[in-house]
């Protein structure tokens, strides 16, 4: 393929924690997910747990937090295999105490820690060489914001076998599709260094960040909504679109 555009390194630190710890009848029964606008920690249980342990209330779980590092990116490439420590994270957690959770407790159990950076690259001036093209994530590879990472794969796919049909001649129809698709997806790709949808966060942190009570009273629904309402346009997939195509 022709004028592929070098790797644009993503600031953000995904890393996977696993641990056994027996919760709370809220944290059990709500898998719980806290969030800053700079880092978050998901807790999700194995649906296959160990029956005499789920009924102990103990759990093998699999913690990932998610943290934008911000400046130069200590990573070089793509890997989903690099062991961490639990310092590496656990110094961004130290003060996330609630009644219904102990996050760094929680982190301090881990027995194993891996890093998974999260890259995409700079859009690419061109998918299409002869009857070869791009699709998917080697036609945009993205931050993965408003499941798009599989989205735009699927719209990619309709995309090219409309113009498959409509075009008997295989190098107008990669033509048309790549016409088509790569300015969008672009923009996607943009769209998602602001953290696409979920930018909303970062703006309600931004104007109150001491916290606050009630959130429509920092960012109104109003506001809120026209943000997710223009990333769908956006990706395609507002209420128009979706019913167009």
């Amino acid at each position: 393929m022709t004028n592929l555009r070098p790797l644009a390194l993503v600031p953000i630190l995904l890393v996977a924690l696993a641990c056994e710890q027996k919760l709370s009848p809220e944290a059990q029964a709500a898998q719980d997910m806290a969030k800053s606008a700079d880092q978050r920690v998901a807790m999700l249980e194995k649906e296959l747990a160990d029956i005499k342990a789920a009924k102990e209330g103990r759990s093998l779980l699999n913690w990932i937090a998610d943290i934008r590092v911000g400046g130069p990116s200590p990573f070089r490439r793509e890997d989903w295999s690099k062991q961490g420590s639990v310092q590496d994270v656990l110094k961004f957690f130290t003060d996330w105490k609630f009644d219904w959770l102990d996050v760094p407790g929680l982190i301090s159990q881990a027995t194993t820690v891996y890093e998974y950076p999260l890259m995409d690259r700079e859009p690419f001036a061109a998918w299409t060489d002869g009857r070869a093209t791009l699709l998917g994530d080697a036609a945009h590879p993205m931050y993965p914001m408003g499941s798009n990472g599989a989205a735009q794969a699927i719209l990619d796919a309709d995309a090219i076998a409309q113009a498959l049909v409509a075009e008997p001649d295989v190098h107008k129809a990669l033509e048309r599709y790549e016409a088509e698709r790569r300015p969008a997806t672009a923009n996607v790709v943009l769209a998602n260094r602001q953290s696409g949808p979920e930018r909303v966060m970062k703006l309600a942190d931004d104007l109150a960040p001491q916290g606050f009570d009630d959130v429509e009273n920092v960012l109104p629904y109003a506001e809120r909504l026209a943000i997710a309402d223009d990333y769908k346009r956006l990706a395609g997939f507002d209420v128009a679109s979706v019913n167009a195509g």
